[in-house]
């Protein structure tokens, strides 16, 4: 049966476009997206929950319709977020995509 899941795709300003579109086209080759929120920027008065690395980048909320198991979608979101993140960068290690459930 298939379920909803919410993710959060965390992106590094640079070159943002182009690394949600390589996140969505990885992550549609095992769920649907069923709905998705604006872009936003992350601020530095986001609140005490927002991790300091998120702080300053652009963030989408994705709803998901997906047939994975749980634990079998937590390991192929991570293996897509190390496919998509690219070398890090910047003093604290900024990737150029992040992917968590919500």
């Amino acid at each position: 049966m298939a379920e909803r899941v919410f993710i959060l795709a965390t992106l590094s300003p640079e070159g943002w476009e182009q690394n949600l579109a390589l996140a969505k086209g990885v992550i549609g080759k095992k769920a649907g997206i069923v709905s998705q929120s604006s872009v936003y920027e992350t601020t530095e008065a986001a609140s005490a929950t927002t991790s300091a690395l998120a702080r300053g980048q652009l963030t989408q909320v994705l709803e998901l319709q997906t047939d994975l198991e749980p634990q079998k979608l937590f390991t192929f979101l991570g293996h897509a977020q190390d496919a998509l993140a690219g070398p890090k960068s910047g003093t604290f290690g900024q990737k150029k995509v992040g992917l968590e459930i919500l």
